[in-house]
């Protein structure tokens, strides 16, 4: 059961920035701010996002690669955190989500220095 729990992170991210994008009120230039939020939590859902192109190269293909390999990144990470919380001999879901925990914190840890370094590289030219 892990690898499907481990969905219920991205599919909450999606459903929060799905609710921002939709129902916060804004006009015009105000709009930046929620959509740029929602912008970062499909990131952090879809963090595989960044190394297929996806914020310049918006098309079906790298849609479909960055949604493919992150839903198996989710999986494996749900996988590797099952195993971890099995090892003990009384394990919970408790013990599940503290090593989910840790792992989701890594991953999204990588996205946002990887959101630094881009950040840094196109400043800096």
């Amino acid at each position: 059961m892990g690898p499907v729990m481990a969905l219920g992170v991205p599919a909450t991210l999606i459903g929060v920035a799905t609710g921002v994008y939709l129902w916060f009120p804004c006009s015009g230039t105000g709009c930046v701010e929620p959509t740029l939020f929602s912008g970062l939590l499909l990131l952090l859902a879809a963090p595989t996002s960044l190394i297929s192109g996806l914020p310049w190269l918006l098309t079906p293909l790298t849609i479909g690669i960055a949604a493919g390999s992150s839903l198996v990144m989710w999986l494996v990470l749900g996988r590797w955190a099952g195993r971890r919380a099995t090892e003990d001999v009384d394990a919970t879901w408790r013990s599940f989500w503290v090593e989910m925990l840790w792992m989701t914190g890594g991953v999204w840890a990588g996205v946002i220095g990887g959101l630094g370094a881009m950040y840094l590289w196109l400043t800096m030219a």
